[in-house]
């Protein structure tokens, strides 16, 4: 004969968590705060670096402690929006505030050889507006936009689609550009400039189970783009970028919250 198991009280609901949330990340100078990115996954991983400490007061060794040495906490986020602080992960830059300026350009003209169909030229400015395209000769032949060439203003580049009849070997475009300036939120980053962005990051847990939401700090995380960035890839899913960090201890805050 058997009696039945006991269930005991099992944990009130205000003790479950929804894993929702949204991740923030501080400007550079630490004075406000902005969402890093739409954000997939976000894990913490503790790590306790211990020696055991054995006893030999017995018939065999045996284990009676550990003394920690180290500790350290990293932290991996998969994120499937960009912005500029994303970007600059991806590209290993320095920091995300390599703002792109661009004097404004008044009418210049720049010439290339030995055109084919299917040439894309880059005409070294952005925010442009081709005011003509010939083939440059004495008597010039002019290229017909849509018809001849294909503009990309907002990065200066300019393919060509056809070669109008009996237009020359060369192409002479005469462009103007406009100036460019913090206002307009352009970012130009150089790829493994630096080794990472240093930030405070805040997570907030939202639609929590419980009456309240989780909120976490870390003061001081180094965050890196880990692994690969697929550009181009599936059509039924949106890109995603892993990120990793490091959180590093810090003082000033209460004892127990140094990281």
């Amino acid at each position: 004969m058997t009696t039945a198991t006991a269930v005991f009280t099992p944990p009130p609901i205000e003790q479950f968590f929804s894993q929702r949330g949204q991740l923030l990340i501080s400007s550079a100078d630490g004075s406000r705060l902005h969402v890093l990115a739409e954000v997939e996954n976000l894990t913490s991983t503790p790590t306790y670096n211990e020696v055991d400490i054995n006893s030999k007061s017995y018939p065999t060794t045996k284990l009676v402690s550990t003394l920690v040495m180290s500790t350290s906490l990293a932290l991996k986020a998969t994120v499937t929006s960009l912005n500029k602080t994303t970007l600059a992960l991806l590209a290993g830059a320095a920091s995300t505030e390599n703002t792109m300026l661009q004097a404004a350009v008044s009418s210049t003209t720049v010439a290339f050889s030995d055109v084919a169909v299917g040439d894309i030229f880059d005409l070294g400015h952005a925010k442009v507006t081709v005011t003509s395209v010939t083939d440059g000769e004495v008597a010039p032949i002019e290229y017909v936009s849509g018809q001849h060439y294909r503009l990309d203003a907002p990065t200066g580049k300019l393919e060509i689609l056809a070669i109008p009849t009996g237009a020359g070997e060369d192409v002479s475009v005469t462009f103007t550009a406009a100036a460019i300036t913090e206002a307009d939120g352009l970012l130009e980053i150089g790829p493994l400039s630096g080794t990472g962005i240093r930030r405070r990051l805040v997570y907030r847990e939202l639609g929590a189970v419980a009456p309240f939401n989780m909120e976490v700090t870390y003061w001081d995380v180094q965050l890196r783009a880990d692994g690969d960035w697929s550009m181009i890839g599936e059509d039924n899913a949106v890109g995603q970028i892993s990120l990793s960090g490091k959180v590093f201890a810090t003082s000033g805050h209460p004892a127990g919250q140094e990281y």
